[in-house]
């Protein structure tokens, strides 16, 4: 994500989350790995600085 933020800031942070999301809830629907990556797309604290807490 550190390469993301990088190259398109903020929204393209939010957009990789949102396609890991997408991807999962094809895989899996109604699962928790979908919201693993749809909750952190919606914080713009976490696409901002909070992926890098880790």
């Amino acid at each position: 994500m550190e390469r993301s933020y990088n190259n398109g800031g903020i929204e393209a942070v939010r957009s990789d989350l949102s396609f890991e999301a997408a991807n999962a809830r094809n895989l899996y629907p109604n699962s928790w790995q979908s919201a693993t990556f749809e909750a952190p797309a919606a914080s713009d604290w976490y696409c901002r600085k909070g992926f890098r807490m880790g």
